[in-house]
């Protein structure tokens, strides 16, 4: 008995050792294995994981000893077993992941899909909840691969993975897809088959998409900011596509007077930072990028095609212009305020009325820039900016269109006098009237649903009210809706206690932002869930509503480190594990080695006792 005591130790802390190197791997997106697993042959590659296991052995007896005196088919060492660590760790994740769901009771669904470079539709399933404590959190649960790109495949695969995580559709409260027809179709898409199972399930538009999907809009209402980053694109392919180009840029870049070297990147309308990052890089080397031009242009550089002559000469004419530093200097303007907000929209931790609130700075931000004022500030910014490269400080007299007139009709036709003024009606308006009518118009459907809740932030309702006049019709129709979670009479009385307590607490304490945070996490701290049960509840179904499909997006990240050209036949199961733990690698270093040991020596019949 002590033999076998003594035995099973030994095979634990081996296998507890081949978790860490597995885990180490997962952890940081690193590939198990190599051209020829083969643990005594020094010269080929064998593999990260044979070869960490032999680093360690040679600096720990235990594993040391493991891998002299085990028979060749008792190592533990093959990819079959590694696809069994794996597994069992993957599992004890999920299973902390899905305790803090069971325990939440409520959960949000966050979903979208990409092609994987074996030409595969992976679709991602993450989920947000909160905590305990009152703290939201995002977990990302699988990839599965899609067999088609229907509405009806993405539901089918959806309750397989619910199925398959033992998740109740109906504490569902939440869904967050991208703009697709697929996914957000109010008849027929994913949204709709959802709510047939889950009526209380709110769908929200990826905010952080939409407010990019406002942002190509508006640069689409006029046709010279479509010819503005036509021309950043051209400047883009034409000054990387050469290595001998690319040079002179770089010289000329360091020869500037703040010397910054920016490489140009390259514009993207899926990804939300792209327009930023394209147009700043620009705005700082355009100096560079015209004196590059002009060489070129002239024939400077040896053995030049004509082509490559004719493309830089007239890319230099677009970029001395000034309608085109005008519009880099408004759109860098713009895209500030932008990038701003998109980044922020992006957390997951913040709430409905948060982000409401950060998509209306945006739109002050941005209206507030339809004046003359901004406009001639904007102006006399481009004209200092032109001064750098000798570009024109005014914009182009268009040609003047003769009106034909009848007989009888007057000729005086009032006319936009100045060439400034005609700019700034027909092009310079447009395009800031086009932002705050889309921003308007595709934030709708989610400023009705911040709405029904406006009634639960201290701010619009709890401050300088005393609680006899406190308006519950909100409340009322809010617990309508959520009659199944919360009882209507209790949740009103509730609601006006509360509304007393904490007038009475922010009049004592001057740190308000103590209530304004997380009211939830207030409560959960002072041991108020029990008296406030219902409102409780409410609280908690409002900070599960999910902003953005940031986390679905920041899986595909990840996935693009995984399975590479190299790892392109990856099995599902095994690429939807070592996913679980590079993304939730911080659950993961919390899980509990002997469960993952004890899940690992049921799944099959093994040689050795564990």
């Amino acid at each position: 008995m002590r033999a076998e005591k003594s035995e099973k130790e030994h095979n634990r802390n081996v296998l507890k050792r081949l978790i860490d190197v597995s885990l180490f791997l997962a952890k940081n997106g690193l590939p198990f294995r190599g051209h020829k697993e083969k643990l005594n042959d020094g010269k080929s590659n064998n593999g990260l994981f044979l070869e960490l296991v032999k680093l360690i052995a040679n600096y720990d007896a235990v594993l040391c000893k493991h891998l002299l005196e085990s028979k060749r088919n008792q190592t533990y060492l093959s990819n079959l077993i590694q696809n069994d660590i794996i597994e069992a760790m993957a599992q004890e994740t999920l299973q902390l992941i899905l305790k803090e769901v069971k325990i939440a009771k409520y959960f949000s669904i966050i979903i979208d899909s990409t092609i994987d470079i074996s030409r595969d539709d992976q679709f991602s399933l993450s989920i947000r909840l909160v905590d305990q404590g009152g703290i939201i959190r995002e977990h990302f649960l699988c990839f599965e691969e899609l067999p088609g790109a229907s509405a009806d495949n993405f539901f089918d695969v959806l309750k397989k993975c619910l199925k398959k995580f033992d998740l109740d559709f109906s504490m569902c409260r939440g869904q967050s897809y991208d703009s697709a027809s697929t996914m957000s179709g109010r008849y027929s898409g994913l949204q709709s088959k959802v709510k047939e199972l889950s009526p209380l399930s709110l769908y929200i538009h990826c905010c952080a998409h939409n407010l990019n999907l406002v942002l190509i809009d508006s640069i689409k209402s006029s046709i010279d900011a479509v010819s503005l980053f036509g021309t950043l694109e051209s400047l883009y392919t034409f000054l990387t596509s050469s290595l001998p180009r690319l040079h002179i840029l770089e010289e000329e870049q360091k020869k500037q007077v703040e010397g910054i070297v920016l490489t140009l990147k390259k514009l993207s309308e899926t990804r939300w930072a792209s327009h930023k990052r394209a147009v700043d890089a620009v705005y700082f080397s355009l100096p560079a990028i015209v004196k590059t031009l002009k060489k070129i242009s002239k024939g400077e550089i040896p053995n030049t095609k004509q082509k490559t002559v004719s493309e830089a000469q007239g890319l230099l004419l677009h970029i001395i212009n000034f309608k085109f530093s005008f519009f880099l200097i408004m759109w860098r303007t713009i895209l500030d305020k932008v990038y701003i907000s998109s980044n922020y929209l992006q957390n997951s931790s913040i709430n409905l009325l948060t982000a409401h609130s950060m998509i209306q700075a945006c739109f002050i931000d941005i209206d507030s820039m339809r004046t003359i004022e901004v406009f001639m500030e904007v102006k006399e910014k481009a004209i200092v900016f032109c001064n750098g490269f000798d570009g024109r400080k005014q914009f182009d007299e268009p040609r003047c269109k003769k009106i034909k007139t009848n007989f009888g009709e007057s000729t005086e036709v009032q006319s936009i006098s100045s060439v400034d003024e005609r700019f700034r009606i027909n092009t310079y308006f447009v395009i800031l009237d086009a932002f705050t009518n889309v921003l308007k118009y595709r934030f709708e459907d989610f400023s009705s649903i911040v709405r029904k809740f406006e009634i639960l932030d201290p701010k619009k309702s709890f401050e300088s009210r005393p609680s006899n006049e406190i308006l519950v019709e909100p409340l009322i129709e809010l617990s309508t809706f959520y009659q199944v979670d919360v009882e209507q009479e209790n949740l009103i009385l509730e609601y006006k206690s509360f509304c007393s307590m904490y007038n009475q607490l922010i009049a004592e304490i001057k740190n308000k932002k103590v209530f304004d945070n997380n009211m939830l996490k207030f409560m959960i701290e002072n041991d108020m869930i029990s008296s406030y049960p219902n409102l409780s509840t409410l609280y908690k179904i409002y900070y599960t509503l999910p902003i953005s499909s940031a986390t679905a997006e920041r899986s595909f990240s990840r996935l693009k480190l995984i399975k590479t050209y190299l790892r392109s036949t990856i099995a599902e199961d095994r690429l939807s594990n070592l996913a679980v733990l590079s993304i939730e690698r911080n659950v993961a270093e919390d899980m509990d080695y002997n469960n993952v040991i004890e899940t690992f020596a049921k799944m099959k019949k093994r040689r050795k006792t564990f």
